[in-house]
């Protein structure tokens, strides 16, 4: 990510329709295998959060931006969308 964005699946359960802005959170998955439904872009990144880019238009989020927590155990167990399973590099 320090040269390019990454695209990322991740899981966008109910709450990411009406996120808008703030920590973003999806429940909890404990089958992590099976739950991804949706791409986005990892553009970049702090001590405490991804930031990431929906396509679902510039009403969403933060002018179409979001923040994932890096450690989600912090923030009361919520999950981090299950961010840390799929990530594509571009070669």
């Amino acid at each position: 990510m320090l040269l390019a964005p990454l695209s990322i699946a991740v899981w966008a359960d109910d709450y990411w329709d009406f996120y808008s802005g703030g920590n973003l959170y999806s429940e909890p998955i404990y089958d992590t295998w099976a739950q991804v439904n949706h791409a986005v872009i990892m553009y970049g990144f702090n001590s405490t959060h991804w930031f990431i880019r929906n396509s679902w238009t510039k009403y969403w989020g933060v002018n179409g931006d979001g923040f994932i927590p890096v450690n989600p155990e912090s923030n009361y167990g919520n999950s981090n969308c299950n961010t840390y399973l799929w990530g594509v590099v571009p070669v």
